[in-house]
């Protein structure tokens, strides 16, 4: 009988990381391990994952450095390091970032990609061995696959109080940037040799003229329903402030999961968004609005939509596609090339694929794990955060930074959203 090992899976801040993450344990469960989802970043949850003592720790990133010190002092116990990437497609402004072309690889055990064009970055810019590297496609992906996971269209009305007989025009955002005071991106932006006040304002100028079109569209095209789908990265003020009173066809909507949206769309606007791309498993034709940015920043999958940069040619597509014209044959074998390489398979079998990867690592690792010595400066946080908890002492910064940046944090992943997203798959999948 196999040993049961424990695995730790560490969720990214964004809602939508989580469900392929819970895919993956109810897979690896079946293999009789012990599995634990952790959410991103948190003196807690190092607490939390230092107490559990894991075999094996998956995180979606080495790029942040207290998840990559942990990681490394956990590797000195004798567990394996997986990472698992919560993002595989990138633009060529930030490839070598994400491909860890800065990062020391040495330590993990394994790295596991969307496809084959990731896989080809991280062999060329970073120092993973080829054989640590595996191809298995998205989790996350996988709610595509089954339908009982996705709101019906009828639900959906009922639930913003929109008109079902009407159809949907989604718009997803993509302008985090914009938004030059968010910490984290900041940093990860510096960290990429990137020019934040630049592309700050850029996406400031994109932000404003993408909601003005879409606000005039809705005006104009008063018997369709439009969804602003605003970026987990994003703060969604700018859009409830600017919003015109009165305009009942359009919601903004931020904490919605974007497979309940996309299920019920008819036509899908982004800024170069991979959201277009989830968009493409249900054939949707994608129109990318890009008025007033530099097409360098632009990714390959833009491709495979359609491109407008005026209000008169988003209104002439838009118009062309509710008439009820085809997506060119063209876009639909670049779609079909892009997912081939970037993705590998959309078959809802990705987190089974994974699993088989991990369970192979959890093998190798010993039973019995040394005693972990955290770095010096998570347990010097650890201290300050059980200080803080036993004499009940506010953290003032952290309060004005959340209070300040509420709606960005929204979308930050909770231990309660890990256990309602558990219940909900496991009543479905």
């Amino acid at each position: 009988m196999q040993e049961k090992k424990r695995i730790a899976l560490v969720c990214a801040n964004k809602l939508r990381s989580l469900d392929g993450l819970v895919y993956l344990k109810i897979e690896l469960e079946k293999k009789d391990h012990t599995i634990k989802i952790f959410n991103f970043g948190g003196h807690t949850n190092f607490i939390k994952m230092e107490k559990f003592l894991p075999h094996v720790l998956v995180i979606p990133t080495i790029l942040e450095k207290t998840m990559r010190e942990f990681s490394k002092s956990l590797k000195k116990c004798g567990s394996k390091i997986i990472e698992l990437k919560g993002e595989g497609i990138f633009n060529e402004l930030n490839e070598k970032h994400n491909a860890n072309a800065y990062e020391d690889c040495s330590f993990l055990d394994a790295e596991i990609v969307w496809g084959e064009t990731l896989k080809k970055l991280l062999l060329e810019y970073s120092n993973i061995p080829k054989e640590k590297v595996f191809v298995c496609g998205c989790p996350r992906f996988d709610i595509y696959s089954n339908k009982n996971l996705s709101l019906s269209k009828a639900d959906f009305c009922q639930k913003y109080n929109l008109n079902k007989k009407n159809k949907i025009i989604s718009y997803a955002t993509g302008f985090c940037g914009a938004d030059s005071t968010q910490k984290e991106i900041k940093n990860s932006y510096n960290k990429a040799n990137l020019d934040l006040h630049k592309i700050s304002k850029m996406r400031q100028n994109l932000r404003a003229n993408g909601f003005s079109s879409i606000i005039k569209l809705a005006k104009e095209f008063s018997n369709i329903n439009f969804i602003i789908k605003v970026h987990p990265f994003e703060l969604i003020d700018f859009y409830i402030k600017n919003k015109p009173k009165n305009l009942s066809n359009l919601v903004i909507l931020k904490n919605e999961k974007i497979n309940n949206i996309i299920n019920v769309t008819d036509i899908f606007i982004h800024s170069n968004s991979i959201t277009s791309v989830e968009s493409w498993f249900k054939n949707l034709p994608t129109i990318c609005l890009y008025l007033g940015g530099d097409k360098k920043t632009l990714s390959r999958f833009v491709k495979g939509g359609d491109f407008v940069e005026n209000y008169e040619d988003l209104r002439e597509k838009i118009t062309y596609y509710l008439d009820g014209n085809s997506i060119t044959k063209e876009k639909l074998s670049f779609r079909k090339k892009f997912i081939k390489e970037d993705l590998y398979k959309i078959d809802g079998k990705a987190a089974e694929r994974i699993a088989v990867v991990m369970d192979n690592i959890a093998k190798t690792a010993p039973l019995k794990l040394k005693k972990l010595n955290m770095p010096f400066f998570l347990n010097f946080s650890k201290f300050k955060y059980l200080l803080r908890k036993i004499f009940r002492i506010p953290d003032d910064r952290s309060l004005l930074f959340l209070k300040k940046h509420k709606g960005y944090y929204s979308m930050a992943v909770r231990n309660r959203d890990i256990l309602e997203r558990e219940k909900y798959f496991r009543e479905r999948v």
